[in-house]
């Protein structure tokens, strides 16, 4: 009897041992990310992403700018963050590509009516005589009106399709890289966004 226990013991041993070196999958990759940003859990997600040097930089989304809390940002839009489960759609030895679709607040929308809002007081305060304290208020007024656009109730969302690319770091696990794909998938319209910004 204790020979037979024994022989089962090494038989099933290894198969354990594989599945406790098991490396997530791609899809697992990113939709640990995703969960993790629906919970609004910056510090978790950026464990499964990769920064690069030209691409999106998520390594920064929560730092303050021009007035405008990143963190706050990213709980805002993190709020009614959904998504369905990602699918694979290519797989390389050690890169990948997985699709998801997305659905969150539009960011290009809650800058047209933010910038809708706050253009007669820009324009009326170009002709200030202290550049400086109207610049600051108007940093100021910018960040609370995009904020109350994002977080309304009857906030605008978009749906839409993103291909994210992940790929295995040096200990082979797999990471989503930062690039223009990764800033669709949590600002919904970035490049309608990143235009709208340059125009203005």
């Amino acid at each position: 009897m204790k020979k037979l226990l024994v022989a089962m013991m090494v038989a099933v041993l290894p198969l354990g041992v594989l599945a406790g070196c098991t490396k997530p999958a791609p899809t697992d990759t990113v939709k640990e990310f995703l969960t993790a940003v629906q919970k609004g859990d910056y510090e978790k997600a950026r464990t499964f992403v990769e920064d690069t040097d030209n691409g999106f930089e998520f390594s920064k989304m929560t730092e303050t700018k021009d007035g405008i809390s990143g963190e706050e940002m990213f709980k805002a839009i993190t709020k009614n963050y959904k998504f369905k489960d990602p699918v694979e759609v290519s797989n390389t030895d050690d890169a990948a590509e997985v699709k998801v679709e997305i659905t969150s607040v539009d960011m290009a929308s809650a800058m047209t009516k933010t910038l809708a809002e706050i253009m007669p007081v820009a324009l009326a305060s170009a002709f200030s005589e202290n550049k400086e304290e109207s610049e600051k208020k108007m940093e100021e007024l910018t960040a609370t009106t995009i904020m109350k656009h994002i977080t309304a109730d009857d906030a605008a969302t978009a749906t839409r399709e993103v291909t994210l690319n992940v790929k295995k770091d040096k200990d082979g696990n797999y990471k989503i890289v930062a690039n223009e794909e990764l800033g669709e998938a949590l600002l919904a319209k970035s490049k309608e966004l990143e235009n709208k910004l340059k125009q203005n």
